[in-house]
């Protein structure tokens, strides 16, 4: 197998016009791909100091960059992505660029299209040939979601260091299980949570339906339910609080029932110290799912009113078309639906629906069917249909 600098150094030589080639190294999405693997294969993974945030894999063979000149100008190029996370990106170019250097980026976001990020060259390492891997640190944390699918059902968070001081909140334990209680109670010894622990559905509705709790860890088997109906009853009663299931089935077919549900987060057994405190770092410190800004915050009771009816009315209108692109079976169009919803959704303050919004959204992007994301657009309808009923 060719190394990484071989397969550069090959596709650069190759006669390309500089207007076709997809990045500066000249390297087509399927190279780049094994490019990635290769670096990422290289030294020993204990060997590498953890980050605050994930990297995630983003091979992306065709990114625009503009490097910043002096007077205010810049320099388009196109260069290769290699990670992504909610500080940075990776990307890798045929040229040295000095650290300091300050550039934008363009990426697509699932919602906004494609949006202009800008930061700065924090490290510039030569990999052989013309190959550099270059880190640059964004100005501005990203919502890393809105460009990247990942699903945290796949316990694909976010943060990769977390302080166990700094993880505070009121946590709901639902579990019937001695040991897994005291294990978890070990894991959470040296953070700032409070946890309370219901052994059965029932007495988990009741304390959740209360109020107070920031995220709900739930085991998948308990004497009066499983995880499935305890995370159905909780969202048909109203209650948007995150849900995280600890299981040790990792099927497919687990997953996607969870996810079709509403559930928000997944850890499989057996548990780790650190896997806990991400899946509650998602959550409780994660700035994604905190809204944006407080649309309704400075209105007066009366325009507040109004306001939200009109959000209602513009989630009513989303379904109609909903409705319409799934009899067409047009799953980009229900894709594009779904995430405007989830947007709308969120900034409104309807929790619920924006979390089904997103799950049918993930939904039909990986499937990219209607029919096989019916169980998630279904959800989705439903919850609208009650908000309209309340409204």
């Amino acid at each position: 197998m060719t190394t990484p600098s071989q397969s550069v150094s090959q596709g650069s030589s190759r006669s390309i016009p500089e207007s076709s080639r997809a990045n500066s190294l000249g390297i087509d999405q399927k190279t780049l791909e094994q490019v990635v693997k290769k670096l990422d294969q290289g030294g020993p993974k204990d060997a590498k100091p953890k980050r605050g945030f994930v990297r995630w894999p983003f091979p992306e063979a065709n990114l625009e960059m503009v490097i910043n000149t002096t007077g205010g100008g810049g320099t388009a190029v196109r260069v290769a992505a290699r990670n992504l996370s909610c500080g940075g990106i990776g990307i890798l170019h045929r040229s040295f660029l000095h650290p300091g250097t300050k550039v934008r980026v363009r990426l697509r976001s699932m919602i906004k299209g494609m949006v202009e990020v800008s930061g700065t060259i924090s490290r510039c390492a030569f990999k052989g040939g013309v190959l550099h891997d270059i880190g640059i640190k964004f100005d501005r944390l990203i919502d890393i979601h809105d460009f990247a699918s990942a699903d945290l059902l796949e316990e694909r968070y976010t943060l990769e260091t977390i302080k166990p001081e700094d993880l505070k909140g009121n946590v709901l334990y639902i579990e019937d299980s001695a040991m897994d209680k005291r294990l978890v109670k070990h894991f959470l010894r040296s953070t700032k949570v409070a946890l309370t622990i219901s052994e059965s559905c029932a007495d988990a509705l009741k304390a959740v339906e209360a109020g107070g709790f920031a995220v709900v860890v739930c085991d998948y088997h308990l004497p009066d339910a499983d995880a499935p109906e305890i995370v159905r009853k909780m969202r048909a009663a109203r209650i948007t609080t995150p849900i995280v299931v600890v299981t040790s089935d990792s099927s497919k077919a687990t997953r996607d029932c969870l996810r079709q549900l509403g559930a928000n987060g997944f850890l499989l057994k057996p548990l780790s110290e650190e896997r806990v405190h991400r899946a509650l770092g998602e959550f409780l410190l994660a700035e994604r799912w905190a809204v944006k800004g407080d649309p309704l915050g400075d209105l007066d009771a009366e325009s507040s009113k109004a306001l939200e009816s009109a959000f209602a009315e513009e989630l009513v209108a989303g379904k109609q078309l909903l409705v319409k692109f799934v009899q067409d079976d047009s799953a980009m169009d229900a894709y594009s639906v779904c995430s405007r919803l989830a947007t709308t959704a969120r900034s409104a303050k309807f929790t619920e629906i924006a979390v089904l919004a997103d799950s049918a959204a993930k939904a039909l992007a990986t499937s990219m069917s209607c029919e096989e994301s019916a169980p998630a657009i279904t959800s989705l309808m439903n919850a609208i249909a009650r908000q309209k009923a309340i409204s």
